[in-house]
Formats: C-alpha cells, sequence, structure tokens
C-alpha cells in the first residue's frame, strides 16, 4: 500500500507503508507517529512559506523603490535634455549674432583703413596741409 509524505526539501513522495515505517525508524525524532511528523512537517514548510512571503514583500518593496528612483531620473534626463535643446537654440542666436558683429566690425575696419589711405594721399599730394593741421592740433 502507498502513502504520501514529504522528502527533505519539502516534496511529496510516494512509498511503501513498510518503507515509511523504515524511513522513521532509522532517524533520530522521526520515531514518532507518521501523523506527528506531518504536522511537524506543515510547521515547518509554513514557517518557511512565511519567511518566503516576507522576503517577497521587501523584494516587492525594493522593486517599487527602485521604480520610482527610475522614473525620478528619466524626469531628471528629461529636463536635463530639454535644457540642453534650449541651450544649444540660445549658442546659436549667439553665434549668429556674433558672426554679424564681426562682419560689421571688419567693414568699419575697412572703411577705416581706407579714409586713412585717403588722408595720407592727401597729405603726400598736398605737403602744406601737413603744417596747417600741424599748426591747429598744437592749438588744442
Amino acid at each position: 500500500m502507498e502513502h504520501a509524505r514529504y522528502g527533505r526539501r519539502g516534496q511529496m513522495e510516494h512509498v511503501h507503508r513498510g518503507q515509511m515505517e523504515h524511513a522513521h525508524r532509522g532517524h533520530p525524532g522521526r520515531n514518532m507517529a507518521p501523523t506527528m511528523a506531518v504536522r511537524e512537517e506543515e510547521v515547518v514548510l509554513r514557517k518557511r512559506n512565511e519567511d518566503l512571503e516576507r522576503e517577497l514583500k521587501k523584494s516587492k518593496e525594493r522593486e517599487n523603490q527602485m521604480r520610482l528612483e527610475l522614473q525620478r531620473a528619466c524626469e531628471r534626463l528629461r529636463l536635463a535634455e530639454d535644457a540642453e535643446e534650449r541651450l544649444c537654440s540660445q549658442l546659436g542666436e549667439l553665434e549668429a549674432e556674433a558672426v554679424n558683429q564681426a562682419r560689421d566690425y571688419h567693414a568699419r575696419i575697412l572703411s577705416l583703413m581706407d579714409q586713412l589711405s585717403q588722408a595720407n594721399q592727401l597729405l603726400l599730394h598736398h605737403p602744406h596741409i601737413t603744417t596747417t593741421a600741424t599748426a591747429t592740433a598744437t592749438q588744442f
């Protein structure tokens, strides 16, 4: 006749009645009646189940906490990307403004160089202007 019992790892095993009695005789602490052994194993399994449930609860809490941290990190990343986009846009505008200013300054320099060249040519062709300009400059 076969009976069911739980093995060392909590798995149900099917054994013949004679084997079950023999198994209980050979182990210390297993000399009690089969129903006592089953109750003891139930208590052990319940305790193990409670431990596993506690660990599962802790694991789920850690998972939820990590999920929240991931969401916060994603939000910070989104904000940083938005800020980067705004900064790039502003930088582009500043670069365009700098190029325009450089062109204006270059045009002004060319204009001043042209004026100096014309003044120099005027002085070379009319030397008497030099003495008049020098006299006027010393009066001030």
